[in-house]
């Protein structure tokens, strides 16, 4: 191929990349990893956070993911002593939450959609109302 031929395709290929991008729609990203669920158990007769006694599963399809308990600094806006339960690192889909924690019904709830933008999932904030078990 010659050198001409280079050039006027090159020259044509570069505004295609570019079409739509204009300087208003610049995203950056900061290349951190993020949590696509985040899950905050409370007392449904109380309001009272139990987080860090309860455990929750995430479902989307066959995946089968026990979210994690973390203590994220006050990360969101929650107060850091609460702590949440976090999955689906980097992982957008439609899930089925189930959380329990002793003394409380199991609370369940189905179609949790977990977004995508530019620069990765969207997190998705639940809170779980546990009505306690009857004495």
């Amino acid at each position: 191929m010659s050198r001409r031929l280079i050039v006027p395709a090159l020259t044509l290929a570069v505004p295609v990349l570019f079409a739509g991008c204009a300087d208003d729609q610049i995203v950056t990203c900061d290349g951190r990893a993020e949590w696509g669920l985040m899950v905050r158990a409370v007392d449904a007769s109380t309001g009272r956070v139990v987080t860090a006694t309860a455990s929750a599963e995430a479902r989307d399809g066959t995946l089968v993911e026990t979210l994690q308990y973390g203590n994220h600094g006050g990360w969101d806006g929650l107060p850091a002593e609460e702590g949440v339960l976090v999955g689906a690192l980097e992982r957008a889909g439609t899930f089925a939450l189930r959380v329990t924690a002793p003394g409380f019904r199991p609370w369940e709830v189905a179609q949790v959609r977990v977004g995508r933008d530019n620069c990765g999932v969207t997190a998705t904030r639940v809170t779980a109302r546990l009505v306690p078990l009857a004495p």
